[in-house]
This record gives structure tokens, C-alpha cells and sequence, in this order.
């Protein structure tokens, strides 16, 4: 549900979250806009009073204090950007900042089942002939965010419950 913002500080104006909350909210995603802190304590009142999660653009916020230190602790998740427009960039990317234990646990949780899904592929890959997976380069943990697949130029497939796949030249 869209909640306007605050005219002066540009951020979303917590005193109109209370009235777009409904049964079906899960999270409140709050940005914090231009390098200036949302009211963080107001909506995380309104989170803990609904039981929802806060999530933080917080892609301006690099590096951003208040009295308690880093504006990144607050919420369930902050989200940083590196994208060229932003302060810190690396072109492209971002980061996810999970102040506690629990939020980690499920952000590992999540990779776990990325995990699991990424072997099921290579066991079913593994036994077609002319793909084959790309190895794993020796990290000692992946995140599974790609999965690439080579197909060998040998290859057609003629059973008529698989896609046909041939080379340019037609063969």
C-alpha cells in the first residue's frame, strides 16, 4: 500500500502508515531519502504494535550516524546500493545489513534452500548429454544467484519431450 511523505523531510511520513496498514501487511519499506534518516523509532513503534517487519531503503544512508550510532541498525534489513549514481559505488551491487541473529539466521536459511535447489539442478543436469554445469570455482560457500548452463555444439535432443536444440549451421 503507497503512504505519502513527509513535505519537509521527503522520507515516508509516519503518521500515515497507521491507516494503509491492513490484515495483509507483512512489512513497512521505508526509504531513508537524500542522506536523511526516516523517523526510525515512530515506525518501528507502528511495526511493533502490527507485528511487521521493517525493511530500509537505505541506499542514501551510507555512512549515516544518529545519537546511537549507525542509522543501518534500525529494522529488520537495511539495503545499501552501490550503484554508480550512489556515494560508495562499485558500479553495480549492494548489501543487505541484518542487525541481529535472528534476520541472519533467515537470510542463511534462504541461501541454504538456494543451496539445496542448485544441487537438485546438477544432479538432473549431470545426466544430459551435451549440457553440463559450470564448476564450482572454490568458494567455500556459493549463493547460488546464477546458475549458467554450457551446451556443447554436439547436441540434439530428438525425443519430442524436449526442446530440439541445434547449431547455427543447422546440424
Amino acid at each position: 500500500m503507497f503512504v505519502d511523505i513527509d513535505p519537509v523531510t521527503f522520507n515516508l511520513d509516519p503518521n500515515r502508515i497507521e491507516a494503509a496498514i491492513t490484515p495483509r501487511t507483512t512489512a513497512i519499506l521505508p526509504v531513508h531519502v537524500y542522506g536523511n534518516p526516516c523517523d526510525v523509532e515512530a515506525i518501528q513503534t507502528l511495526a511493533d504494535n502490527d507485528n511487521l517487519r521493517v525493511i530500509y531503503d537505505a541506499a542514501h544512508t551510507f555512512g549515516v550516524q544518529d545519537q546511537g550510532g549507525s542509522i543501518l541498525r534500525h529494522g529488520d534489513l537495511s539495503v545499501l546500493s552501490f550503484h554508480a549514481t550512489k556515494l560508495f559505488n562499485t558500479c553495480e551491487g549492494g548489501a543487505i545489513i541484518c542487525p541481529d541473529a535472528k534476520s541472519k539466521l533467515h537470510i542463511d536459511r534462504a541461501l541454504a534452500r538456494r543451496a539445496e535447489i542448485a544441487a537438485h539442478y546438477r544432479e538432473a543436469i549431470d545426466n544430459i548429454p551435451g549440457l553440463a554445469c559450470v564448476p564450482n570455482a572454490g568458494q567455500r560457500i556459493a549463493n547460488h544467484a546464477y546458475f549458467p548452463i554450457l551446451v556443447f555444439s554436439t547436441i540434439l535432443m530428438r525425443s519430442p519431450s524436449r526442446m530440439s536444440i541445434t547449431t547455427r549451421n543447422g546440424s
